[in-house]
């Protein structure tokens, strides 16, 4: 397990950075840039139900988008253990990227937990405070889902008034990284755009291809 964490480690703050920077920035500025043109709509006294669709259509490209780049982070990560398993003969954990995705979102679990605590014991000053404060740094670094979590739907019912949404918004990051880490493991592409290529650590000696070659007349 240490050996896990410290090979990955730059692999958690990278998936990291993809969700705050790329896939939480990206989806706030298009959530903040989408509301922005429904204000000066309404004020005009033109409808604002084309802003909530337009909301909704820009969140969904940009979960898209956000879950593609952690799609070809573990993909690349996959393909690269399947060579070094051939080579070496070592087994292959199937949960390897499951495991690096949920290490990497950690955090978003504990920003989950404060929020929820935040709101069970809103009448406390302090912990009310602690809740918003860890709020508003998931809706950032979730900007990719704020379109949808805060669309209100039939009955008045808005997924970011519940405590429990937001557990549930780093599963399509450990799903894809889940199913990248083994696809990438099988070499299935659509392209050569993932060809996966190994570091000069990680490649075989001359000693270890020789001992593969042999294996394979023997067989």
């Amino acid at each position: 397990m240490k050996n896990f964490f410290s090979k990955h480690s730059y692999d958690f703050v990278r998936m990291l950075l993809v969700q705050s920077m790329i896939g939480g920035f990206f989806g706030f500025a298009l959530a903040i840039a989408v509301t922005g043109i429904g204000t000066q709509n309404s004020e005009g006294g033109t409808t604002g139900g084309t802003t909530e669709v337009l909301l909704i259509v820009t969140s969904v490209l940009a979960i898209i988008f956000y879950l593609f780049l952690i799609y070809v982070q573990i993909w690349e990560i996959g393909g690269k253990d399947e060579m070094s398993h051939q080579v070496r003969g070592t087994k292959a954990n199937i949960y390897k990227g499951l495991l690096i995705a949920l290490c990497a979102n950690v955090p978003n679990f504990l920003l989950a937990i404060l929020i929820t605590l935040g709101r069970a014991f809103e009448e406390n000053e302090v912990w009310a405070s602690i809740g918003f404060v860890a709020d508003l740094v998931t809706k950032f670094v979730h900007g990719m889902y704020l379109g949808i979590i805060q669309h209100e739907f039939a009955g008045g019912f808005t997924l970011m008034d519940q405590w429990w949404v937001f557990f549930l918004l780093p599963i399509p990051a450990l799903l894809t990284s889940f199913a990248a880490y083994n696809i990438g493991r099988k070499g299935w592409h659509l392209t050569g755009i993932l060809a996966p290529v190994i570091p000069e650590s990680d490649r075989p000696t001359k000693e270890e291809r020789r001992a593969a070659r042999a294996a394979k007349r023997k067989k």
